[in-house]
């Protein structure tokens, strides 16, 4: 809501005035450790801390160390980030800072939360060193918390905790520096030097910083308003990228929206196993293809997504994104490292853009789509079994028909989903053929006969998956129908999620004046004016997704048909919407699955009621009375509301017929059941 949460001193006692002033000097001259307390968080303050701030969107605790308050992080938007700060002092074990990490993961840390740590103390201009026993403690201390509880994380401080932790290949994010008393590190810290030499200091530290976590982890700047500690947002330390990529963003000022990070780690991974290949074929330094390949992982890898701003709306062929890729990659690497000479060797935008989206897409299909569709159908599957022997009104038109039991319907859900999943894994063959070798134009100028073959085989040994080799390098090179086939397949699950979503919206509706077959679980309120209502939330989450899975292959399907001779130009916008079907479809079949399926109980008065009342049950007298006698039957009980036995028996037909003909649960087991 908003609120500061008050300071929570974790069993530790704010220094005293004496203490203080004890701290004022440091043997070396150098700059005061500020508010250097010792935190100690134990298990009852962790449970208190957590039921006050868990309800905060974010929250950045400076207070749960000893001393004064710093500040609360109050304007970050991201809802599932705990900011919590831990000071180094002189003298913590590794086992001491890692106990109290792990109090407070355990404090702050729901689950699937990321957690972002920011320390502060040691990072002063007179601890340069990365190898200090309070930054070696922390480090170590670091490693020890996150074995025993791994969560996302993300560490942050001053120019030596940025260098001792990246080191480690720990995420860190480099949280500034400043002068005395500039609002930034506060009146109680000073320096021992004037302020020339400590930007001098500073900046090496900087560059030192950079050198340990190239290939290792991704180093950001957050940059503090000198006003206030109240407002703290990331920036880039440094783009490293280059004077191509600036042009492109300058070019193509259009939605803001970057290629997709899927498609940016497989162009990390295409130049790092390039590199690879290179070097085993004679044709490149091993030493330069070393750093190629470790900046290559450490894209892969998701450290540099943040470098790859061009938009998706760009030049046709993700020219502007390879060569994005290529800058990146040879600013990590260092000289003598060449964007093009090096980076891009036995390459072009033109094969290895494409084969980029084509992988990226060929992951998150068989890694996330295809498990969301296997655990959907699962689901239903159960449920089938579940609800095998309960009866209800069959219907077509939207008008009543013979009756089915509800677990056929459920079972017809399902063999929907395992179908949606068999025409997405038929896509998928096809969807692995990638370009890569035909260089420009489908030829492989200027690459190794057997540069694209151990390519492959890098790439499929490191990922798992099955990378094959284009039917022919000038189709693979001129169109990407793979692209469009899989959009295609996505286009029927869409269709098909829509026929389920839609059957459970009409049997839930009510529950007084609607079908009210079913309760669907009741998430969240429906109404802001209306108590008491309830809505079919994930159905209608799911049929919004497909509605915009369709769209996105209406636009996939004009996007294939831009092939001109030897090159397709509209592959960002393909990978894009490709890229965001299945990711749209796979949370959507997980919500489905979880969010409703998992919790639906059937109305089985309602049920039965309107299994009994359907005058279509008059079909199973035809092989008894013939059809026109049975018609004439339903249309007296039609205009005068009585049971259909009841104007059955008026019309002569006995009551033994009319037990062997009107078993409802025979006539919903149709021929299985031996009827007539």
């Amino acid at each position: 809501d908003g609120r500061v949460p008050e300071p929570l001193h974790a069993g530790v006692a704010p220094p005293s005035a004496a203490e203080r002033a004890a701290w004022k000097e440091l043997p070396d001259g150098g700059q005061v450790l500020s508010e250097a307390g010792l935190l100690v968080a134990d298990a009852d303050a962790a449970d208190a801390f957590y039921e006050r701030t868990t309800a905060l969107p974010s929250v950045d605790v400076h207070g749960l160390s000893a001393g004064e308050p710093h500040a609360v992080k109050t304007n970050i938007p991201a809802a599932a980030t705990a900011t919590l700060s831990l000071r180094l002092a002189p003298g913590q074990s590794p086992e001491v800072v890692g106990e109290s990490l792990d109090a407070l993961m355990r404090a702050a840390v729901p689950p699937g939360a990321e957690l972002e740590i920011t320390h502060h103390g040691a990072a002063s201009a007179a601890v340069m060193d990365p190898e200090h026993p309070v930054l070696v403690a922390a480090a170590d201390g670091f490693e020890q918390a996150l074995e025993r509880r791994p969560v996302p994380v993300r560490t942050g401080g001053s120019i030596p905790i940025v260098a001792a932790f990246t080191g480690r290949g720990i995420p860190t994010v480099l949280t500034g520096f400043g002068l005395p008393d500039d609002g930034i590190h506060g009146p109680n810290e000073r320096l021992a030097m004037d302020h020339l030499e400590f930007g001098v200091r500073a900046a090496m530290g900087m560059f030192d910083a950079l050198a340990r976590c190239r290939g290792q982890g991704t180093l950001h700047m957050a940059a503090r308003h000198a006003d206030t500690h109240r407002q703290r947002g990331t920036t880039p330390m440094a783009e490293l990228w280059g004077a191509e990529t600036r042009k492109a963003v300058d070019n193509f000022p259009v939605s803001g929206e970057p290629i997709p990070a899927g498609v940016v780690r497989w162009l990390g991974r295409i130049k790092g196993s390039a590199a690879r290949a290179n070097a085993e074929l004679g044709k490149l330094d091993a030493a330069l293809a070393d750093k190629i390949a470790a900046a290559g992982d450490a894209i892969a890898a998701g450290d540099h997504d943040d470098q790859f701003p061009v938009d998706v709306f760009q030049t046709g062929s993700g020219t502007s994104s390879n060569m994005n890729t290529n800058e990146v990659i040879a600013n990590i690497a260092g000289e003598p490292v060449h964007p093009n000479d090096h980076v891009n060797m036995g390459q072009s935008s033109n094969d290895v853009f494409p084969s980029a989206v084509h992988l990226a897409a060929l992951e998150a299909a068989s890694n996330d789509l295809l498990p969301a569709l296997d655990h959907l159908a699962s689901e239903l599957e159960a449920k089938a079994e579940e609800y095998k022997d309960i009866v209800k009104a069959g219907r077509t038109h939207l008008m009543d028909a013979v009756p089915v039991t509800l677990g056929q319907e459920f079972g017809g859900f399902a063999a929907q989903v395992r179908q949606a999943h068999a025409r997405v894994s038929d896509s998928l063959p096809r969807l692995s053929q990638i370009p890569l070798g035909g260089t420009a134009t489908g030829t492989g100028l200027n690459t190794h006969p057997d540069f694209a073959e151990k390519v492959r085989a890098l790439m499929s040994e490191a990922s798992g998956l099955e990378i094959r080799p284009p039917a022919d390098p000038f189709e693979a090179q001129a169109n990407r129908d793979g692209l469009v086939e899989a959009s295609a397949a996505l286009k029927v699950v869409a269709v098909s999620m829509t026929k389920i979503a839609n059957d459970l919206r009409w049997m839930g509706s009510g529950p007084r004046v609607g079908l009210g077959e079913l309760f669907l679980p009741e998430l969240q309120k429906g109404s802001s004016i209306m108590p008491g209502k309830v809505n079919p939330v994930i159905p209608e989450v799911v049929a919004q997704v497909s509605a915009q899975v369709i769209g996105n292959d209406v636009a996939i399907t004009a996007g294939g048909m831009q092939g001109n001779f030897e090159l397709n130009v509209m592959i960002p916008l393909m990978a894009r919407n490709l890229m965001q079907s299945i990711g749209l479809l796979t949370s959507a079949s997980n919500l489905l699955a979880d969010k409703c399926i998992n919790g639906i109980q059937p109305n089985l008065e309602m049920l039965e009621r309107h299994a009994e009342n359907t005058l279509a049950t008059a079909t199973a007298l035809n092989p008894y009375i013939g059809y026109d006698k049975a018609a004439e039957i339903v249309k007296e009980a039609t205009s005068s509301g009585r049971p259909l036995r009841e104007v059955a028996r008026e019309h002569g037909v006995e009551e033994e017929t009319l037990s062997e003909a009107l078993n409802l649960r025979e006539i919903a087991a149709g021929s299985d059941a031996g009827s007539k």
